[in-house]
């Protein structure tokens, strides 16, 4: 991420989701699974839930993950961030001007044996602006 933004940058995430709520989606099926978990939390561990869908983000150049990363997604192990049908801010760094910062996403899922059969789907939308 590169701004000129004397006031640095927000990053926001969007999950399409399905059926009005956000998640992993199966149209043939109608059957979503929830993120982060099948209660929609902020945040699950996929060791103990049954399903469930998230993500985590670190900076690994320029921003700081302990400061510029919201707590949801500052997550490890198999513990992730829940996403929003509408856009959340992930990452607001407000310092100074960046050339080279990165921000790592990774995505993690969970379904269980009762999860219908078929292929799930999701599309989420990243935007970065600058704090001008």
């Amino acid at each position: 991420i590169g701004t000129n933004a004397g006031t640095g940058y927000t990053v926001t995430v969007r999950d399409s989701g399905g059926g009005g709520n956000p998640g992993l989606w199966n149209s043939v099926a109608s059957a979503i699974i929830g993120s982060a978990d099948a209660s929609y939390n902020n945040t699950a561990d996929l060791t103990v839930v049954s399903v469930g869908y998230g993500l985590q983000a670190t900076c690994t150049a320029g921003c700081t993950t302990a400061t510029d990363i919201d707590s949801r997604w500052r997550q490890g192990a198999d513990t992730v961030g829940g996403l929003e049908i509408t856009a959340t801010t992930m990452v607001n760094y407000t310092t100074t001007l960046s050339a080279n910062h990165t921000v790592q996403v990774v995505h993690k899922a969970k379904a269980s044996t009762f999860t219908p059969s078929g292929s799930y789907a999701d599309t989420l939308t990243y935007i970065a602006t600058g704090n001008f």
